[in-house]
C-alpha cells in the first residue's frame, strides 16, 4: 500500500509535466554581434552559453532533468519537478499544489515547499541543509541524509501522508506537527521502512490526526529526545522499537496507543513509561 502511495505521487508527477524546459531567452548582446558580422553559427553557440548560464543561476524546474547543475531551483505554482543525478548549489524552493522529487542529487541548501502538494526525496539524495513543509500535505524522506533537520507540519488533508524511513539527520530537530491522515517515522515491520538515524537533534510527533496510521518506530537518536505528545484519530498509534540516550515522553494521545521495547531512555514518562 505504501509502495502504491509513492507510485501514485510519481504518476501524479508525470501527468504535471505539460510545461516545458525553462525557455531560451531573446539573444545576448554576443550573439547579435556574431549575426551582424555574418557568422550565424557563432551566433548560435554564443546563445547557447548564454542560456546555460541562466540556467545554472534559477532553474525554473517544471518536468524532468538528468544530470543537471544548477544555482537555485524553483518549482512552479501546479508545476512537477524531478531531478535525478542533479547537483543543486543552493536551495530548492516548491511554490502552491507543486510536487518536486529528487533522485540521487545534491542540494547544498534547503528544501523548502509552503502550501505545495508533494516533497519527495529518495535513492541516496542529501540535502545540506533543511527539509521544510509548511501546509504540504504529502512528504516522502527515504534512504537519504539531511544535515540540518526536517519540519511537516500544519497539514491535515484527506491525501495527506508523512512518511520518513532510512533518513540519517545529522543534526538539527525532526518535527511532525498537525499533519494526517498518515504518519509513519520509522516503521520496519512492514518490510520497506527502516528506522531513521538522528545523531543529534530531537524528534518530536505531535498533535497530527490519523485515521490510518501513527507509527514512531526503529528509530535510533543518539543524543536527543523523542517526544510523541497529542495525537487524536481513530487510527493506531505505536511507539516501538525506538532507541535514545534522552528522554521518552508519549501524554495525551488518545486510543488506540501502545509503547513497546523502547530502550536506552534516560527516562520515560507518561505514556511511554
Amino acid at each position: 500500500m505504501r509502495k502504491l502511495l509513492v507510485v501514485l505521487g510519481a504518476s501524479l508527477a508525470l501527468a504535471l509535466t505539460a510545461g516545458t524546459a525553462p525557455g531560451a531567452a531573446q539573444s545576448s548582446g554576443r550573439a547579435q554581434r556574431g549575426e551582424q558580422r555574418g557568422n550565424p553559427q557563432r551566433a548560435a553557440v554564443a546563445r547557447r552559453k548564454s542560456v546555460k548560464r541562466r540556467q545554472r543561476k534559477l532553474l525554473k524546474c517544471n518536468r524532468t532533468f538528468n544530470g543537471v547543475t544548477a544555482r537555485q531551483v524553483v518549482v512552479p505554482r501546479n508545476g512537477a519537478c524531478i531531478l535525478k543525478r542533479s547537483t543543486v548549489k543552493g536551495s530548492v524552493q516548491v511554490l502552491g499544489n507543486a510536487y518536486f522529487e529528487a533522485r540521487k542529487t545534491s542540494i547544498r541548501g534547503d528544501v523548502e515547499g509552503r502550501n505545495a502538494l508533494t516533497i519527495f526525496i529518495h535513492s541516496n539524495s542529501r540535502v545540506a541543509r533543511q527539509v521544510v513543509a509548511k501546509r504540504t500535505p504529502q512528504v516522502f524522506l527515504f534512504g537519504s541524509t539531511v544535515g540540518n533537520g526536517v519540519q511537516a507540519r500544519d497539514a491535515i488533508s484527506d491525501f495527506g501522508h508523512v512518511q520518513l524511513c532510512g533518513m540519517t539527520i545529522l543534526e538539527g530537530d525532526v518535527f511532525v506537527e498537525v499533519t494526517g491522515r498518515d504518519v509513519f517515522v520509522g516503521d520496519p515491520r512492514a518490510g520497506d521502512c527502516p528506522g531513521n538515524s538522528v545523531r543529534r537533534g530531537n524528534v518530536a510527533i505531535q498533535r497530527n490526526y490519523t485515521d490510518i496510521e501513527l507509527i514512531v518506530s526503529g528509530n535510533r537518536i543518539s543524543s536527543g529526545s523523542l517526544t510523541v505528545s497529542g495525537n487524536t484519530g481513530p487510527s493506531e498509534k505505536l511507539v516501538q522499537g525506538n532507541t535514545g540516550a534522552g528522554t521518552l515522553t508519549c501524554e495525551g494521545n488518545t486510543l488506540p496507543f501502545v509503547a513497546t521495547a523502547n530502550l536506552g531512555w534516560q527516562q520515560q514518562f507518561g505514556q511511554c513509561l
